[in-house]
């Protein structure tokens, strides 16, 4: 076909004269809108979303005036740069509306969608895709669907932009309902109510009909040009809260000489006094954001939350050759029927108060800037001394007491000594930092122990500690939470070996004093009942036994806690027996039971091991260890491994027996180490 000249007069048509119409229109309309917001990034995209529509119209100008298929061909490719723009814009348009700060997500989903809508245009004008496909009718152009390669995706891009657009006006819409922000709420409004029959309209007349061989006009653009034109009514009409600005007047006249500062709702300034222009030393800019300008009020002074209407608070501006002046804010939201429609802000000078208050508070922060430097060095010490010593020492300094003039007295207190097992094996598979760490953390898990029920650390001594409590009860419970601390320290794995400890507890009179010489002194307890208490302590590794206690301490607790006898023995360094009994409160509620049932039986075979029945004693041990299983944790020993010991032991002074080695034998066991 050979291309011709346009006839403008013959093809001119109704539709013509309407794109021409909204080419001016949004133009006009996007400069307007982009002079009244003073060029912010709302208007600016407005403009660019403007400008994108004025390009559609453009082409559809020429083209729908096109008598030519190959020049109204050539359109197209004009008017495809407004058309597939646009629907990124209005997305863009509508995340800044919902939050001046777009989110990285929606940043690449715009990114993308720019991108893809660059390569549309381009493959259009290259020739690899048609921008459109028409059929003429008359002097109306018939959108006819054309697939290509590239444009197909663009089918998919269309109907989710505008899907997000209107999610997004709706989310808008419903959030400031909520937050009773009536400008947003009256923009969304007026942006949904008529965008779904507008946007409807144009996707219909331009989409969905042709693609479904319906005849209808190629106009569905000038719907769009209508929704923008609403945009912008909607964009400049609620703005300038001009429900407001009677009130704010009013408000102005009524306080004369306080700053008064009237924002929106996001506390951009939209009216001032001439007496806060003043302190500023001139006019500010419009939308300039109150917080850039007055500063050191509260995070959240600067919200929309709460439900009171009236907040005060204290700051200061700040401005670049011109001196500080403080101020005292009020703040009070603006209400149009019963929705926050603004805020006005009324700010005293307080600068001669806050100068006075400067001067009188130095001189109270250097009369008592020497106290305080003296009081923290105070503290520093006694916390140091707190680490390195009983807490019962530290409370007598704070006090005023001094430890050092401490007389010797007698006191009865339980003292329990506890012990870790096998240290050196455990610490062999450690470094030094390590063996320390390791150390730092079963002493911090049992200590707390100690502590938590009214105990006193008395020393550490390696990896043993002496406890003091003045109740005998507190004792035993200590070293009941002392072995399930010990048990979840194993389970989360401090260590790669299995770490136990044993406890021994006893109960009577001791002496407490100072220990020591005048250049190192230590408050502690000295006696019998300190020594025995560390010797049962040592003999819990014998028995495989982690809690064992003296005679005086089941005494004072029998048929309270779950009790045992042990055994009868003679320990180094005294003249008399020592009856030993187990606690095993600590125990799971199966071993619990097991131990519980075999009391009596237990008692009966002691009684034969103390007659010297060792035979006899060493096969009821044997059956028992069979009916309590194998130990968890270590080879080779029952559930109760004090059975396997007594089994052993019968053995062994069997033999002895037998080889004429006991002479006599009383029933009560001898140890000749500690």
């Amino acid at each position: 076909m050979t291309p011709q000249g346009f006839s403008f007069a013959s093809t001119f048509n109704i539709v013509s004269g309407f794109y021409i119409l909204f080419f001016v229109i949004s133009l006009v309309l996007g400069v307007y809108v982009y002079v009244k917001n003073q060029g912010n990034s709302v208007a600016r995209v407005f403009l660019l979303l403007s400008i994108a529509l004025a390009i559609l119209h453009f082409g559809e100008i020429f083209f729908s005036w096109s008598g030519f298929r190959e020049d109204a061909f050539f359109f197209t490719k004009i008017k495809s740069i407004g058309f597939v723009f646009w629907w990124p814009l209005m997305l863009n348009l509508n995340l800044l509306m919902r939050d001046r700060n777009v989110s990285s997500k929606w940043k690449i989903l715009l990114i993308v969608l720019y991108l893809y809508s660059a390569v549309c245009v381009l493959s259009f004008f290259l020739g690899y895709s048609h921008a459109s496909d028409y059929i003429r009718t008359g002097n109306i152009w018939i959108d006819k669907p054309y697939w290509s390669p590239i444009g197909i995706p663009y089918l998919f891009m269309m109907p989710l932009c505008l899907f997000l657009d209107f999610w997004l006006l709706f989310t808008m819409h419903f959030r400031a309902k909520q937050e009773s922000n009536v400008l947003l709420y009256q923009q969304t409004k007026v942006m949904i109510i008529f965008g779904i029959p507008f946007a409807a309209l144009g996707m219909l007349m331009n989409i969905v009909f042709p693609m479904l061989g319906v005849i209808v006009p190629s106009v569905g653009h000038l719907f769009i040009g209508l929704w923008i034109c609403v945009i912008g009514y909607a964009i400049v009409r609620y703005r300038y809260l001009v429900p407001t600005l009677e009130f704010a007047s009013r408000q102005i006249f009524t306080i004369a000489g306080e700053m008064i500062v009237i924002t929106d709702l996001q506390y951009r300034i939209t009216e001032y006094n001439l007496a806060f222009a003043h302190t500023l030393g001139g006019p500010v800019p419009a939308n300039t954001p109150l917080q850039q300008i007055v500063d050191g009020l509260e995070s959240d002074f600067f919200t929309e939350s709460g439900s009171s209407s009236v907040a005060n608070g204290i700051g200061y501006i700040s401005l670049q050759d011109r001196p500080v002046v403080y101020v005292n804010v009020k703040k009070s939201f603006l209400y149009d029927k019963n929705l926050r429609i603004g805020v006005v802000f009324v700010l005293g000078d307080i600068t001669d108060l806050h100068t006075l208050n400067e001067g009188l508070e130095r001189k109270v922060a250097e009369r008592t800037r020497d106290l305080e430097s003296a009081k923290t060095e105070a503290e520093r010490r006694l916390a140091i001394t707190a680490v390195y010593t009983r807490r019962s020492i530290v409370d007598v300094i704070e006090s005023g007491g001094d430890p050092r003039t401490f007389a010797p007295k007698n006191k009865t207190v339980a003292v329990l000594f506890s012990d870790m097992r096998d240290f050196t094996g455990i610490s062999e598979s450690l470094s030094p930092i390590e063996t320390v760490q390791m150390l730092n953390c079963y002493f911090d898990r049992m200590n707390e122990c100690i502590l938590a029920n009214r105990g006193e650390i008395d020393k550490l001594i390696g990896d043993c500690i002496m406890a003091i409590h003045t109740d005998v009860e507190s004792a035993l419970n200590a070293a009941i939470d002392m072995r399930q601390a010990l048990r979840s320290l194993n389970d989360s794995g401090l260590s790669s070996s299995r770490i136990n400890n044993g406890i021994g507890i006893n109960f009577g009179e001791v002496v407490a004093g100072n220990i020591g010489s005048s250049d190192k002194m230590d408050y502690t307890v000295i006696g019998d009942i300190v020594n025995s208490a560390s010797r049962i302590e040592a003999l819990t590794k014998y028995y495989w036994l982690p809690v064992l206690v003296s005679e005086d301490v089941y005494h004072c607790l029998a048929g309270r806690y779950a009790f045992r006898f042990i055994d009868r023995v003679l320990v180094k360094g005294r003249k008399t027996p020592l009856a030993l009994y187990e606690c095993f409160d600590y125990e799971t509620d199966a071993i619990r039971k097991l131990k519980t049932d075999s009391v009596d039986e237990y008692a009966h075979l002691y009684a034969l091991y103390e007659a010297g029945d060792f035979r006899k004693a060493g096969a009821g041990y044997a059956d028992l260890c069979k009916r309590f299983g194998p130990h968890t944790y270590y080879d080779g020993v029952s559930k109760d491994p004090v059975l396997d010991f007594y089994l052993e032991r019968c053995r062994r002074l069997e033999k002895i027996r037998d080889e004429g080695g006991l002479v006599s034998w009383n029933g009560v066991f001898e140890f000749k180490e500690k």
